[in-house]
């Protein structure tokens, strides 16, 4: 009564050894290899460029909004020092470009910053 039939024993080993077989390992494929930069560059509260602006622009709408468009059609912005004491956010917009807006607890407010952006495409 307690022994089990052999064949079905000999059955679960060698579906056991062959687990390991069966097996199959993932390849990347079909993927688009895009090309990534790195840009770095600092604007004053006005809207400027300080230095040298390659491979980017900015727009100053308004107080407190920054437009920021990269040439490449992604663009992950960080901004990484502000000269005000105020929140920061970067809301991206798509096709390269990105605003960066500066709000204290009065509304929008004007700063300067400087930024690393990872610009594909």
């Amino acid at each position: 009564m307690g022994r089990r039939p052999r064949p079905l024993v000999l059955g679960l080993l060698v579906l056991l050894a062959a687990l390991p077989v069966a097996v199959v390992l993932a390849e990347p494929g079909g993927s688009d290899p895009r090309s990534s930069s790195v840009v770095r560059g600092t604007v004053d509260a006005t809207g400027v460029v300080v230095g040298e602006a390659t491979g980017w622009r900015v727009d100053h709408p308004r107080p407190g909004v920054y437009r920021l468009e990269f040439d490449g059609r992604e663009a992950r912005v960080e901004v990484e020092r502000w000269d005000v004491v105020a929140d920061a956010t970067v809301v991206p917009l798509g096709d390269g470009s990105g605003l960066v807006r500066f709000r204290d607890d009065t509304g929008l407010v004007d700063s300067s910053f400087t930024f690393t952006a990872i610009v594909g495409g």
